[in-house]
């Protein structure tokens, strides 16, 4: 899995609604940690339930509105082939 990948999906998501307002590597912690776990997970259920653990623990279910079916749809963009 490539950092850059992970680095450009989440920016684009965006589930924070930080930018523009926020420096270009706000997110790095969760990406670091998405991408630091990425080959301890081998589907995009795991891989979205981690997405969601790392961001509500991060922000807290107060800031973070998404659920885990979106982390998992995330997910999928990270694992697929055909992104990036």
């Amino acid at each position: 899995m490539k950092y850059n990948k992970i680095e450009k999906i989440i920016n684009d998501w965006d589930p924070i609604n930080l930018f523009p307002y926020s420096p270009p590597d706000e997110y790095r912690t969760e990406i670091e940690k998405i991408y630091n776990s990425c080959d301890k997970v081998c589907d995009k259920e795991a891989l979205g339930r981690l997405i969601y653990k790392v961001f509500v623990d991060e922000f807290g279910d107060d800031v973070f509105k998404f659920n885990v079916n979106k982390c998992v749809e995330i997910a999928g963009l990270i694992l697929s082939e055909d992104t990036l």
